[in-house]
Parts: structure tokens; C-alpha cells; sequence
């Protein structure tokens, strides 16, 4: 099977793995989604890497969620599935000034352009395709448009000072057009700041809905976010990763777990003799210098 890369125009891709479409689809009627429609042409799920940069994505493209996917997603997790405070939100802070002119892609329930407000930025534009979201934007004062960021640079060039999305890159299957349009939107210096989960940590190891189609289409790792330097106008300024949260503590455990219970003598040491609770209790201790489940990077225009 052909696969190019959606991140580097004319770059191609391998295909690594491959996923039963009906495997997928369990995984969401497990949390009250049925996404039926996305797989009916499909019965495969190809995970392939871009053979220049590494970045590992699924196939066909056709799997991405719509907007629908997202409001059916919304109402059954609710604050769950849109935190009002994230951990990316509160480290981003300290990139912004209160003259700064802000577009953010993705808003979702407008936890961040609430955080920018409270913080003396009012200049804010937000990108979004969740119709959920424009009633809440009329009430804060933001000026909320559905389009995509590909749409948005069609109209407007180099006019903001900071771009930013967090949590939404993953979700995108056209990433490198996105992150094009990104830089055109930037004024020349400007600052780009990008989240997503951070598929070195424990994520890596869980075959959840969360992390596959039609929610995600990406799987980034520190490398090749950093990268993108190699492809776009950007300058790396600093990447921040997530510590550890205590109710994270298991689910890490769990994906170390699946590379040591194959031996019957690590089955014994961690069940029998108690050595998984001890482990669990000095993880807890040190989380915070261990990989949490997001990374937040920042660039700055060229």
C-alpha cells in the first residue's frame, strides 16, 4: 500500500502496523461512541511513518473526526474530555503580552482564552469546528470563526503574534499543511506554540479510543516535534513536558508491566512478593521528573 506523508509534501511513508477497523470501533462503544460510519470503507487501520522526519500517523485520511465526532464526544465525557485547567495552559502563559494579537486553533470550551483574558490579553481569535463552543465564545468576547487554519491563511498574512493549539495537532491528518499555514498567520519573529500528548510516555503502550481514529490521527514523540524546524520557517525555542499526575500512576505501571509479565519469574516477583505495590509507591514519590502524558513546544518564526 502507497502512503505519502501528510507532514512533508512529497516525502513518502511505510506502513508499520495494522489495526482491525472492528477493534477500533469496541474500543469507543466501550465509552458510549459509535463510529460505524468512518469504517465503512475501511476494514484496516494502517499506522505508517514518514520515512523523512519519523512521524508515525493513520491511514486513509478519510478516518479524521468531524465535527459532529466532537460534540457526540463533548456531551458524553463533558468536562472530562474539556479540563478547564490543563497543564500546558499554565505553562504557556508566560509567552504572552497583554498588546499581543492571539489566534488560538482549537479552542474548544474557551479554557485558555478565559486564562488570556483574566491575564490582560484581550486580542483573541479562535479557530473552531465544535458548535458547541460559539455561544460560550459571544459571552467571553472572542472572536470565534469555523474555519480551518488552512482557511484562515487564505484570507489574512504575517498578522499575529502568537499562534497557538493545544491538544488539536494530533487530531489533524494534514499536519504539514496546517503548520504552513500556521507560519503565514505569524508575524515575522512571532511565536508558535504547539501541545500534544507525548507519544514517548505511557500513552505509547495503550491501544485506547482516545489515542486512534477517528479521535487522533497523529502519534508525536519529542523528536519529531522538535523537528519541524527541519521543515518550516521556525527556530526551536524550549519543549516542556508533563510531569507525571498521581492518577496517572497506574496506567504507567500497567504499560511497564506489559514488558515484563511475559517472564513468569517477573509475574511472581511483582504479584506474589508485593513488588508492584512498591514500585507504584516510589513512582508516586518521583512523578514529577518522569514523563507525563502532553509536551508543549515553542518556536518563534524565522
Amino acid at each position: 500500500m502507497k502512503i505519502s506523508s501528510p507532514l512533508i509534501e512529497g516525502a513518502e511513508a511505510f506502513v508499520v502496523d495494522r489495526i482491525p477497523s472492528q477493534d477500533v470501533q469496541a474500543w469507543y462503544s466501550q465509552i458510549g461512541i459509535d463510529v460505524k460510519p468512518y469504517f465503512k470503507n475501511t476494514d484496516t487501520v494502517y499506522i505508517a511513518e514518514c520515512v523523512q522526519s519519523g512521524y508515525r500517523f493513520y491511514a486513509p485520511r478519510e478516518l479524521m473526526g468531524q465535527g459532529s465526532f466532537y460534540k457526540q464526544l463533548s456531551d458524553a465525557q463533558g468536562e472530562k474530555y474539556y479540563p478547564k485547567a490543563r497543564w500546558e495552559h499554565l505553562k504557556a502563559l508566560q509567552y504572552f503580552k497583554s498588546n499581543d494579537k492571539v489566534l488560538e486553533i482549537g479552542p474548544g470550551h474557551l479554557a485558555f482564552a478565559q486564562l488570556l483574558k483574566e491575564s490582560g490579553v484581550t486580542d483573541i481569535t479562535g479557530l473552531e469546528i465544535n458548535p458547541t463552543s460559539f455561544n460560550l465564545a459571544e459571552s467571553l468576547g472572542v472572536n470565534l470563526l469555523d474555519q480551518t487554519v488552512a482557511e484562515h491563511a487564505e484570507e489574512i498574512q504575517q498578522q499575529y503574534d502568537v499562534v497557538c493549539s493545544f491538544q488539536v495537532l494530533e487530531h489533524v491528518y494534514d499536519v504539514g499543511e496546517f503548520i504552513k499555514a500556521c507560519t503565514i498567520l505569524l508575524k515575522p519573529g512571532g511565536t508558535l506554540i504547539i501541545a500534544v500528548p507525548n507519544n514517548d510516555s505511557f500513552i505509547q503502550g495503550e491501544n485506547l479510543a482516545f489515542n486512534a481514529p477517528p479521535h487522533h490521527m497523529g502519534l508525536w514523540t519529542e523528536r519529531v516535534l522538535v523537528g519541524l524546524t527541519n521543515y518550516f520557517p521556525l527556530t526551536f525555542r524550549t519543549l516542556w513536558r508533563e510531569p507525571l499526575r498521581t492518577t496517572e500512576v497506574n496506567r504507567w505501571m500497567h504499560w511497564k508491566e506489559q514488558g515484563l509479565v511475559s517472564s513468569r519469574f517477573m509475574r511472581v516477583v511483582l504479584y506474589r512478593f508485593g513488588l508492584r505495590y512498591l514500585v507504584i509507591g516510589v513512582v508516586k514519590l518521583f512523578r514529577k521528573n518522569m514523563r507525563g502524558q502532553s509536551m508543549l513546544a515553542i518556536f518563534c518564526k524565522k
